[in-house]
């Protein structure tokens, strides 16, 4: 072969080989966002294959995304990384780090981190690596590299993200208040509310067609309360009277006294305390599985047990107690 057949001849195959290597190369993508310190919520680090634009690659063990903070002569630590075997894993210690990442025999594989408020820390150089084995079973490694890069705020992106602060604030406040009144709305709709006694309010419901002690406690709970609990005479006198004024189309007024768990152990349902002692004469008698507390009107409203569900019934309220 003459000389010039022989320079020509490398030249090619150098070409060639270059050419292999950098269509490799770009078949292993790693993106990564620049941050603005204090702004940016979110940095996301993705390291990318897809499995057939790698020739000499025919099947792919392992994605590895490193970090070295500095990008002169740079220090590699390794961070995450799948496989086939061991699935995900994490090398560090970042609870504001977020992994996901999957191994594909077909179609793309992928290494994901999300770095949550991320800080200076975070900028500097990721290294992705893709470990795999040619159709003899040797190794094949490619790997590729992005720069993570930090910026200052200016005055008029601080200005932009306090009116967006400031608008959001607004919106919040403008559904909180639509929440509070049809909050309200439905309480006075359903209840009647009574005055204060000792930092305590009463909810009378206005009338009733079932009642369930999950139903009735839940109705309670939007108003950030209970089933009644009695706890003193003064209370007692109270809310009988509350009942008396405003009840009397009921026969019954459930509270929040039970003894379900254990047969003739009282106990509250909301505090688990003991049931305090106002029942009408010859009561709580446990007939027919009477396993809830109530206010009865054939006792002149002392308490009286009964069935702790009624499931058609115009003459069954329930009083809830709401601190204040």
């Amino acid at each position: 072969m003459r000389t010039n057949e022989k320079i020509m001849y490398l030249v090619n195959n150098f070409y060639f080989i270059l050419l292999f290597y950098v269509t490799e190369i770009s078949a292993l993508k790693i993106e990564a966002n620049n941050i603005t310190l204090g702004l940016t919520r979110s940095l996301d680090v993705s390291c990318i294959l897809k499995n057939e634009s790698v020739p000499s690659m025919s099947r792919l063990y392992s994605l590895s995304l490193l970090h070295s903070k500095t990008s002169q002569e740079p220090k590699f630590q390794e961070i995450a990384s799948v496989n086939t075997i061991d699935g995900l894993i994490e090398y560090i210690d970042e609870k504001s780090l977020d992994t996901s990442g999957q191994i594909n025999s077909n179609g793309f594989s992928y290494l994901n981190l999300t770095f949550r408020n991320p800080t200076k820390n975070n900028t500097g150089v990721y290294k992705c690596e893709a470990h795999g084995f040619n159709s003899r079973g040797r190794p094949v490694d490619i790997s590729s590299t992005a720069l993570v890069q930090a910026e200052s705020p200016d005055i008029n992106e601080v200005i932009t993200e306090i009116k967006k602060l400031r608008d959001s604030y607004e919106s919040l406040k403008g559904e909180l208040g639509l929440f509070n009144s049809r909050h309200k709305a439905a309480k006075n709709e359903f209840f009647i509310e009574s005055s204060e006694l000792n930092g305590k309010k009463y909810l009378l419901t206005k009338m009733a067609t079932f009642y369930f002690p999950s139903f009735a406690q839940a109705m309670c709970s939007l108003y950030e309360g209970y089933l009644a609990e009695i706890d003193s005479l003064a209370e007692f006198e109270f809310v009988r009277n509350f009942i008396i004024s405003n009840g009397s189309h009921f026969s019954v007024v459930m509270t929040g006294g039970t003894d379900e768990e254990t047969e003739g152990i009282w106990i509250n349902r909301h505090s688990k305390t003991p049931v305090a002692s106002f029942w009408a004469p010859g009561e709580p008698n446990n007939l027919e599985n009477e396993d809830c507390q109530h206010f009865y009107k054939l006792q002149n409203w002392y308490m009286n047990d009964a069935p702790c569900s009624v499931s058609n019934s115009v003459e069954v309220g329930f009083v809830c107690e709401i601190p204040v």
